[in-house]
């Protein structure tokens, strides 16, 4: 949420990705999960994200 309102919502996926909380979760993710993990947050930018983005602006 803080990185939504500092960027004022304009924000990429690999904005998500970079984010420590991310990091933390993707280093205890058994390597197998790894893909299916980034595949999510990808999904959840697409599906959540981007048209939240295009109604504000």
């Amino acid at each position: 949420m803080t990185l939504c309102k500092s960027k004022l919502f304009n924000i990429s996926s690999n904005d998500l990705l970079s984010l420590n909380s991310f990091h933390e979760l993707f280093i205890k993710t058994p390597d197998t999960s790894k893909g299916y993990l980034v595949s999510q947050v990808e999904n959840f930018y697409a599906d959540i994200i981007e048209p939240t983005k295009e109604e504000l602006y």
